[in-house]
């Protein structure tokens, strides 16, 4: 989990954008903003949900380790809160709140 959010500020993930570069540049800069609230989206979606999960597994043990699983789980909160964090940074960076680090907004 915690991979996703390194690579979405690497610009590493897949994606197609044939279609996209065909599109005028107005359209381009609406779609690269949808995706970035969409990011954001995602990223509060499993952290909440993964909160209700781990009051579920709060009486479980994971069975390689021995480990609570809601500690287990915790990670999927970590990596989702590194994630909604690397999304406002690059939201802010879409309106001009900041100045985008070299790897941020690749191309956009």
């Amino acid at each position: 989990m915690l991979a996703i959010p390194v690579a979405y500020r690497r610009g590493a993930h897949l994606g197609m954008d044939t279609l996209l570069r065909k599109l005028p540049s107005q359209f381009q800069r609406a779609i690269g903003l949808l995706t970035e609230v969409l990011w954001l989206a995602l990223a509060l979606a499993i952290i909440r949900y993964t909160f209700a999960i781990m009051v579920v597994a709060r009486n479980q043990d994971s069975p390689g380790l021995g480990l609570p699983m809601h500690w287990v789980y915790f990670g999927m909160v970590l990596g989702s809160a590194y994630l909604a964090l690397v999304a406002v940074r690059r939201l802010a960076a879409y309106f001009g709140w900041q100045d985008p680090l070299p790897d941020d907004l690749n191309g956009h």
